[in-house]
């Protein structure tokens, strides 16, 4: 997903999210969605910022599920009288990069021949989960709206790797690979070899 303007949460509401999140305070938000305002009853566990943006972690009552709010579109808060407990180990950065790795139309799935906890070094959560399958290989689970893109984040990967799934990822890889060589040769003539994979922008934000 592509992001081409950033508007900052008006002044009062992340003030207001992280002094409720403080006092345990039960809260109604309206959250603002292509089809209107959605009023939503939660527990605001906590207030994250990545990239310059705002999200509010929380339990929604309403869906009876965790969720992630950006905090720009959170247009309505009321206190309400009950309270509540976080969870004892919420990591609100940690789980704000681990929603954000879900939820797009490509499940991707990539084997690595390194352990787990480089590959955790290599590539930032929001990337994806790294699942051990031995003490030198690693399962990278993932979801990604543009293959071109995440195509080229796995060059961050300093170990031999293979795509699973999905196809498009694989043809991806195989389109950038071809890229790669071309600048090595050194041939202009090479230097004509597609070059979507580089040209994307997605966000995960």
């Amino acid at each position: 997903m592509r992001t081409k303007g950033r508007k900052p949460p008006r002044p009062a509401t992340p003030a207001a999210l992280v002094q409720a999140a403080a006092d345990r305070h039960r809260l109604r938000v309206g959250d603002l969605g292509m089809k209107g305002v959605r009023p939503m009853e939660i527990d605001p566990w906590a207030v994250a910022v990545r990239h310059g943006r705002w999200y509010l972690l929380c339990w929604s009552h309403t869906a009876d599920a965790r969720r992630v709010l950006r905090v720009d579109r959170i247009v309505e808060v009321t206190v309400l009288d009950g309270t509540f407990t976080p969870p004892e180990d919420l990591d609100p950065l940690d789980t704000l990069e681990a929603h954000l790795a879900e939820g797009w139309s490509y499940e991707v799935e990539v084997v690595v021949e390194a352990p787990a906890d480089l590959v955790a070094q290599w590539l930032p959560r929001s990337l994806g989960r790294a699942e051990p399958l031995d003490a030198h290989t690693t399962r990278l689970l993932a979801t990604t709206d543009e293959p071109e893109w995440y195509a080229a984040q796995l060059t961050a990967l300093r170990a031999p790797f293979r795509v699973v799934r999905p196809p498009e990822l694989r043809e991806a890889v195989r389109t950038l690979g071809r890229r790669f060589l071309a600048a090595a040769a050194m041939d202009p003539a090479a230097a004509t070899a597609p070059a979507s994979a580089m040209d994307s922008g997605e966000s995960f934000d």
